[in-house]
């Protein structure tokens, strides 16, 4: 089992590349499908690991860049599913662009990789989120992005406050105060 965690991420690289694909020749409901299937090996991924106590650093990182290839899809296929989004609903368009795009741009420069922190606000944003995605690309209304926008830029301002505390990454950084601990009690000597 300890490699089944191992085998997912190459799954949902390869389902973010279709997503791309899907969005780029206008498949509004294959994307959707593909998208679900896609946030759903991400959540056994995590799951996987877990069980299988595999989640070190490096799992932490590689998850980080699946994930991130995935919910950097949901503007792209917003963009290019349901452009008047881009226009009409500028602010929550935008703003779930930098919600994803600002953490994962923070941590490559500070740490030269994105991160796989699953802070547990992120986790229950990014669920919210996906369903909201999901909803949107099968043809549903936009309302349920709207509601779960506010709650992805908050764990966004988290994620982002985490990466500037710590000196580098640390998957086990789930909140900003266990960030803070974590900083406190490991690198006493950095703070002097």
């Amino acid at each position: 089992m300890r490699w089944t965690a191992a085998l997912v991420t190459p799954l949902r690289l390869a389902l973010a590349l279709a997503l791309l694909i899907l969005a780029w020749l206008g498949m509004a409901l294959a994307f959707a499908a593909v998208l679900g299937v896609a946030l759903a090996a991400g959540a056994a991924e995590h799951r996987l690991s877990l069980w299988s106590d595999q989640s070190t650093r490096w799992r932490a990182r590689l998850d980080g860049w699946a994930s991130l290839a995935t919910y950097a899809c949901i503007p792209l296929g917003a963009y290019w599913l349901r452009p008047e989004l881009a226009h009409g609903e500028a602010v929550t368009f935008w703003a779930v662009t930098a919600a994803i795009a600002v953490p994962a741009s923070f941590a490559f420069i500070k740490y030269g990789t994105v991160t796989g922190y699953r802070a547990r606000s992120a986790l229950i944003a990014s669920c919210a989120l996906g369903a909201a995605a999901v909803v949107l690309f099968a043809g549903g209304p936009i309302w349920p992005l709207q509601l779960t926008t506010a709650a992805l830029v908050l764990a966004a301002l988290e994620e982002t406050a985490i990466i500037a505390v710590l000196p580098h990454p640390l998957a086990e950084a789930q909140t900003l105060p266990a960030a803070l601990r974590i900083r406190r009690e490991r690198f006493a000597d950095l703070q002097e």
